[in-house]
């Protein structure tokens, strides 16, 4: 099947070729396990791309590098050349439906966005947070250094 487009390497389908493959199987197949956080949420493969790997080729191009996949800009939208980019694993850690969006200064990042900017770690912010602070006060405060419960013995 996939000779057809020329898209092998040592008669083996390219990571392009796999990943369409794998986009359709994820919003088309129910019996696999991945298919609930896709096809089952209503996410589809739009009709240029559901028959043609050459117009999904053609619109995404070659993968920038063995790190990257393809990701959806908007995870509750389908997979169509608009909504769709090559992407390394970082990128689209940042990219799940999960995270937690802050707006603060009237800018809106994820959570772990702000703690890079802030020099906070993450699950700092995550506690201050879920404690009630308000954004501005759990991204302003500085973290303390560690201290010591007990004096040391001596």
């Amino acid at each position: 099947m996939f000779r057809l487009h020329g898209h092998t390497i040592g008669g083996k389908p390219t990571p392009e070729y796999r990943a369409w493959i794998q986009m359709k199987e994820r919003c088309l197949n129910s019996s696999l396990p991945n298919y609930k956080y896709y096809g089952a949420r209503g996410i589809r493969v739009c009709d240029r791309w559901l028959h043609s790997f050459e117009k999904f080729f053609e619109d995404m191009g070659p993968r920038p590098s063995p790190r990257h996949t393809i990701e959806r800009r908007d995870n509750d939208g389908d997979y169509t050349p608009e909504n769709c980019y090559w992407a390394t694993w970082s990128q689209q850690a940042r990219n799940r439906r999960n995270n937690r969006v802050v707006t603060f200064n009237g800018d809106t990042k994820i959570l772990s966005e702000w703690a890079d900017a802030a020099g906070i770690p993450v699950n700092t912010l995550h506690n201050r947070l879920s404690r009630g602070w308000s954004v501005a006060r759990a991204l302003t405060t500085p973290v303390r250094p560690w201290r010591r419960r007990y004096a040391e013995v001596k």
